[in-house]
């Protein structure tokens, strides 16, 4: 009997020692999602979960994991549930916020961000985030003047935020107003000096000024962050774009190119060139490089244009009168008096 009773103890104190609480799991799920172990993760919040159903931070944090897989129901579904747990927790709507936001859900998006404004634990700390938030989705619906208030307010809340003056400033790009848009620019290159987005679209603005000079070196500076990377592709075109409009055709078509080894799949940065070649006499080149355009791009009326007048110049008339009622079919009435002259 007494044997027994040592064996049971000995089993109980084995059992226990094997147990685990919700906290450790939690914990260790932790460490697996630091050291990129995602499955393993979710696992052991799953198993915290299972052990305390009430444990908001697992929910949040496996659906954060969902979040970043493009998981959008099973990170929604935490989310909510963290937030059903735990009404206050801010970073849940705001997580929330910018899920729908990608997902093109505006209304969703904008009441998660609305909740956290109505919310006062934390809000110091996080409603930046909430502002500039939603700022992103009234600038994608075209509500530029609400957009801007929305970043004003994170850049007040938050004055070393380097993209809520990059987002404020393409809004005042979009709204024409270009000064604006290259101060905000500069101010994001100030707090963050390898943000190549930044550096183009202060060329593109400085583009629309007229100040080619300006812009080809945000340009450069741009190619110099990040050599040969895609991400140089835009900025390879928008200065093949200045050289073009400063007379310098072999730059801009050394430009052009160069854009197309990193990014073949551009059809405007194809129909520039092809624009060049024309203008060159290079009829066959140009043709060519109008109907990459044309096979990227199907609806690319200004392509059959010129494709079709290239054609015309090299007396072949059929092919040019196609091109040209194609353009005027999808919307270009350009050619209008060319068609009725010849393609009758």
């Amino acid at each position: 009997m007494k044997i027994k009773f040592i064996f049971i103890l000995i089993f109980i104190i084995i059992r226990n020692s094997y147990s685990q609480t919700d906290t450790e799991f939690f914990n260790r799920a932790h460490t697996k999602d630091s050291l990129k172990d995602y499955i393993g993760a979710i696992s052991d919040y799953t198993k915290a979960i299972e052990l305390n159903p009430n444990n908001a931070l697992a929910y949040f944090d496996r659906g954060f994991i969902y979040d970043n897989q493009g998981l959008f129901e099973k990170a929604i579904s935490d989310y909510k549930k963290t937030i059903e747990l735990k009404p206050d927790f801010v970073k849940a709507y705001i997580y929330s916020g910018l899920l729908y936001y990608n997902k093109g859900l505006y209304n969703e998006a904008i009441n998660n961000y609305n909740k956290v404004f109505e919310l006062k634990t934390n809000i110091d700390t996080y409603a930046f985030l909430a502002y500039l938030g939603r700022g992103c989705v009234f600038d994608d619906q075209g509500l530029y003047d609400k957009a801007i208030a929305d970043y004003t307010k994170a850049i007040e809340l938050k004055p070393d935020y380097a993209k809520a003056y990059y987002s404020r400033g393409l809004v005042y790009y979009n709204k024409g107003l270009y000064d604006k848009a290259i101060n905000d620019y500069t101010k994001n290159i100030e707090l963050k000096s390898d943000h190549i987005a930044a550096y183009i679209n202060r060329g593109v603005a400085y583009f629309h000024q007229g100040l080619y000079d300006k812009a080809i070196n945000d340009y450069n500076k741009a190619i110099e962050l990040k050599p040969d990377s895609a991400d140089d592709a835009d900025a390879y075109t928008n200065r093949g774009n200045a050289y073009y409009n400063q007379g310098l055709s072999v730059k801009a078509i050394s430009d052009y190119t160069k854009s197309i080894e990193l990014n073949p799949k551009d059809a405007e940065v194809y129909y520039n060139r092809g624009i060049i070649l024309y203008n060159q006499g290079l009829y066959d080149k140009a043709i060519n490089d109008y109907t990459k355009a044309i096979e990227l791009n199907p609806n690319y009326a200004n392509a059959y244009y010129n494709r079709g007048f290239t054609f015309y110049k090299q007396g072949l008339f059929d092919k040019a009168c196609k091109d040209l009622k194609k353009s005027k079919e999808l919307g270009l009435v350009n050619a209008d008096d060319y068609i009725k002259q010849h393609c009758q």
